[in-house]
């Protein structure tokens, strides 16, 4: 900085009150303001001890610069957090002066505050243009101090999050995905690090009070209100509402465990059907992969290479409407559970599994039990030498699964061969058509064969069935998986992050994340934006039982207008009761996390 702007600026400064017309008038436009008095700043530090005269001119270029920041931050402009964390470090290093450690230790906390306020856009980002409790988990786990950050008008981040939740409990509209949600983001921010003052505590609880008082009794859902109300108080106050294991967590998220006996009744009636003449038997080697202790195997493989060269795959799928009316009891409430739900519960050796169809039905009358024979849609896709799709089409048909397989070993099988003659010429076929789709793809699976066979030969043929359907316009379920543009258009946010290296990083791996949902329409852009669906696991999935209909009613037979239409309006119905079993399933997963966590923090307490 020139000698002659360093002496102008510090008689400028050496009172307390500046001026923006004094300043602008010396150096121009705001950009230049905020960068020149950095650096001024900067050049003055290592003097401030010399004399009472210099240290006044550091603290009021200072106090200028911090109220214009502040300023700045107000209306959603990006402020030069790297600057502020240099000088942050700068100041700390500075020699101890007992006379001036207050002074000093109020610069920092205004340069705290200033780079909190940056980190709280970042927040707002991924809380409301992101919406997605998986990436403000990943955050909050790296930066758990974030919890506390407060808001432009010094609202903390956690009674924010309380007024949202309220907000949507007590909405007209009464929107089930928004509370869902805020509840989430309200299970993910009270963790060990939240700083809780009893004021605030109270003011929280106070709040909820004044909401509950303005309920309308007379109102369809005030009983909801009420109760979500009532369960909220006793979450701010640190109680568990007496939710004891996952089970309990299961039924206040309206997730059914057990089938009524009406439904049990029903499924019977369908579970042994006679085979259908009609179907093919398909007499090939078939071979199943799944985890250890898979009990409900609905897709099956097979491969073959054809004379002209080609290779033929076979993906074998139960049928899961070939044993029960789609229309049926036992279908309706499957779709309405979503999926089968998983449960690694806080005994790391009990595993629980919540089916979406009666086990009787899902592990055995239509799995694809070894050495059984049972009903499938068979998937064959025709590929050439470099795995380029020449050839796609569907049969009814009746399988045998000649082998039930575990990843493990088939992965064992492809590194020390086996007796098997028919089970080695499957899998090395299989292996070096895995090989040519993952160089398509540029997915390297490197050791994990087995994985890499299921995944890309299923991911092939659920590509297909959706292009099939994109094509000829009929109604389908697709799995959109979208990034989220519309979401990066608030710019002056997303500078606000940018001036922030730390944050910076966060936001380029929130920017690659992706709105996962099923809808009528969109692409895969993960997949190099193809339509998509799932179609390959019927028994666990109920996405893939609205794909099979579709099947049903657009490819097995010639479809009319007025089936067109019927079918497009049943897809848009089932679109939003799957959607919402799925939020209800990550709202369990999320709470289930929260619970055994709290879990883990009482029983080390409890050792101590």
């Amino acid at each position: 900085m020139k000698s002659g702007l360093v002496k102008l600026l510090e008689s400028i400064f050496s009172n307390d009150e500046v001026t923006d017309e004094e300043i602008i008038k010396i150096l121009g436009t705001s950009d230049k303001i905020t960068s020149t008095l950095f650096d001024f700043i900067n050049q003055e530090l290592p003097y401030i001890n010399e004399s009472i005269e210099k240290r006044e001119v550091f603290q009021n270029t200072w106090n200028y610069l911090y109220k214009n920041m502040k300023k700045d931050l107000e209306n959603n402009l990006a402020i030069p957090i790297k600057n502020l964390k240099n000088l942050q470090y700068k100041i700390r290093r500075l020699p101890r002066i007992k006379q001036y450690e207050k002074e000093k230790q109020g610069i920092l906390n205004q340069l705290e505050e200033l780079i909190d306020k940056n980190r709280y856009a970042f927040l707002e980002y991924i809380v409301y243009e992101i919406r997605n409790l998986d990436k403000l988990s990943m955050v909050l786990k790296k930066n758990k101090d974030m919890v506390n950050l407060k808001d432009k008008e010094n609202v903390p981040f956690y009674y924010r999050m309380i007024q949202e939740y309220i907000k949507a409990i007590t909405s007209i509209e009464y929107h089930e995905k928004d509370i869902l949600y805020f509840y989430g983001v309200l299970l993910l921010t009270k963790n060990k690090y939240l700083y809780e003052p009893k004021d605030f505590k109270n003011a929280c609880l106070q709040l909820i009070n004044e909401e509950k008082k303005k309920l309308d009794i007379k109102d369809s859902h005030y009983k909801e209100r009420k109760k979500l109300l009532k369960d909220l108080y006793q979450f701010v106050l640190g109680k568990e509402n007496g939710i004891v294991d996952a089970f309990e967590l299961l039924g206040k998220n309206h997730i059914p465990v057990c089938f009524c006996e009406r439904v049990i009744g029903k499924m019977h009636q369908y579970t042994c059907p006679p085979l259908d003449n009609k179907r093919i038997f398909l007499d090939e080697y078939t071979i199943t992969i799944d985890k250890k202790g898979t009990k409900e195997i609905d897709d099956a493989l097979t491969i073959k290479r054809l004379s002209n060269g080609n290779y033929l795959l076979g993906c074998h799928i139960t049928n899961v409407l070939g044993y029960l009316p789609y229309h049926s009891e036992i279908v309706n409430n499957a779709i309405e559970r979503g999926k089968t739900i998983y449960i690694q519960d806080y005994n790391p050796y009990s595993k629980n599994l919540i089916s979406i169809f009666p086990l009787e039905f899902a592990a055995y009358h239509a799995s694809l039990v070894q050495n059984q024979k049972r009903l499938a849609n068979s998937y064959f896709v025709e590929l050439d030498s470099n795995a380029n799709v020449v050839d796609f089409y569907i049969l009814k048909t009746i399988i045998r699964n000649d082998a039930k397989c575990s990843y493990s070993y088939i992965n064992k099988i492809l590194k020390t061969g086996c007796q098997n003659r028919k089970m080695m010429e499957t899998l090395l076929l299989l292996d070096e058509l895995t090989y040519k789709l993952e160089e398509n793809l540029a997915t390297p699976f490197r050791d994990k064969r087995s994985e890499a066979m299921v995944e890309l030969t299923t991911k092939l043929v659920n590509s297909q069935i959706a292009n099939f359907f994109y094509e000829n316009r009929y109604p389908l379920l697709y799995r959109v998986h979208e990034l989220e543009k519309e979401k990066r258009q608030n710019q002056g946010l997303v500078k606000q992050i940018k001036s922030d290296t730390t944050t910076f990083h966060w936001y380029k791996e929130i920017e690659k994340s992706y709105c996962t949902k099923f809808d009528t329409k969109g692409f895969h852009e993960r997949l190099n934006n193809i339509p998509y669906c799932h179609a390959t696991s019927p028994l666990r999935r109920a996405e893939d039982i609205i794909v099979e209909h579709c099947l049903d009613i657009c490819y097995f037979q010639r479809p009319t207008n007025q089936d067109l239409c019927y079918l497009e309006e049943e897809v848009e119905r089932k679109k939003d009761i799957i959607n919402l079993a799925y939020d209800r399933i990550e709202m369990f997963s999320t709470e289930n996390s929260f619970l055994q966590e709290n879990r883990r923090e009482k029983m080390k307490n409890l050792k101590k």
